[in-house]
């Protein structure tokens, strides 16, 4: 009896899984090997012999670095950008979706319920003229692409879309390397609430706060002037202008500048910058890229002058006399 029940737990041992990394894996026996044929001993680490025997190489390389998207070539989260004209410059708007673009509610009589925050609409229609909209979420997409595709039943603003599969894990923190959109990064402006999301493209990053339902908030209709005159002043590197940007309320900000330059202009003042603006746009962000561009100017350094010679007329000072001079004098010597 108990020689059966030891059997039967033995079947039950192998018939077992063990949980790693939320996924089940099941393990077979081998017959034993004999000891003369026998591999010689590996010199990998005991986590790396069981990284391989287990097959979780593949997963392991999913979650550190973003997964390929199908029929990309690897390290490419988006096909390559169209080809357009040399007047035309591709800029591409990354937007993040919880918090930023919606928000999701839940209370026991309706369960989940998701809005679109105030003004999305206005915003992504106008932005659109003028940038490549992606959808980069840190949200699984069995959770966030129904949104997202609700979305784009609504309004076809935005071409692609992008989620936590596609952030880079590192340290239990889902980071949104921008490096990976198959995208010029001069060109490349992301709108998001955590900052840790682009902790790799700070320069790149607009902050903006999170909405959480409330129906008077502005924010996104507040940044569409910031992010026009990104695109209408022909800003080459948007890192130069976003740089300058960092620990201030960006939209607050873009109106003083705006009011500075109207005011320069009432004056007659305003000057050229060094990048060229298009004919009849108010340039508000282009002096910052010339005050930048003058901070990195080399400097000249000039030789120290030399101290002014004495006038001819000047009396010589004496020159002091030696003992010996002194004692010929005196008529000692």
């Amino acid at each position: 009896m108990a020689a059966g029940a030891r059997r039967r737990g033995g079947r039950a041992l192998l018939a077992s899984s063990s949980l790693l990394g939320g996924s089940l894996l099941y393990t077979t026996l081998k017959p034993p090997v004999r000891a003369e044929a026998q591999e010689p001993l590996s010199t990998q680490s005991l986590s790396d012999r069981m990284v391989q025997t287990l097959g979780l190489k593949s997963w392991i390389d999913w979650v550190v670095e973003p997964a390929d998207r199908a029929g990309l070539p690897p390290g490419k989260l988006l096909p390559d950008p169209p080809e357009t004209g040399p007047s035309f410059t591709h800029r591409t708007l990354v937007l993040s979706l919880e918090d930023t673009l919606v928000n999701t509610e839940w209370d026991r009589k309706r369960g989940h319920r998701t809005k679109k925050r105030p003004g999305l609409d206005a915003f992504l229609a106008h932005m659109s003229q003028t940038y490549e909209i992606v959808i980069f979420t840190s949200a699984m997409s069995s959770y966030a692409q129904p949104i997202v595709m609700r979305l784009a039943e609504q309004q076809p603003y935005f071409e692609h879309s992008l989620y936590r599969e596609h952030t880079k894990y590192v340290n239990g923190k889902h980071i949104k390397d921008l490096s990976f959109l198959n995208r010029d990064l001069r060109k490349v402006i992301i709108v998001d609430t955590n900052s840790v999301s682009y902790s790799y493209q700070p320069d790149n990053a607009v902050a903006i706060k999170p909405w959480n339902g409330d129906l008077n908030d502005t924010e996104l209709i507040d940044l569409i002037p910031f992010l026009e005159a990104i695109a209408k002043e022909d800003i080459q590197d948007v890192r130069e202008v976003i740089r300058s940007f960092h620990g201030t309320n960006v939209p607050e900000k873009f109106r003083k500048l705006r009011q500075q330059a109207l005011e320069r202009k009432k004056k007659g003042t305003l000057v050229g910058s060094l990048v060229k603006v298009p004919h009849g746009v108010l340039p508000v962000l282009t002096p910052i890229l010339t005050r930048t561009h003058a901070h990195h100017a080399p400097h000249v350094l000039h030789a120290p002058k030399a101290p002014p010679k004495p006038a001819e007329t000047e009396e010589k000072p004496a020159k002091k006399k030696t003992v010996i001079e002194l004692a010929r004098e005196s008529g000692k010597m």
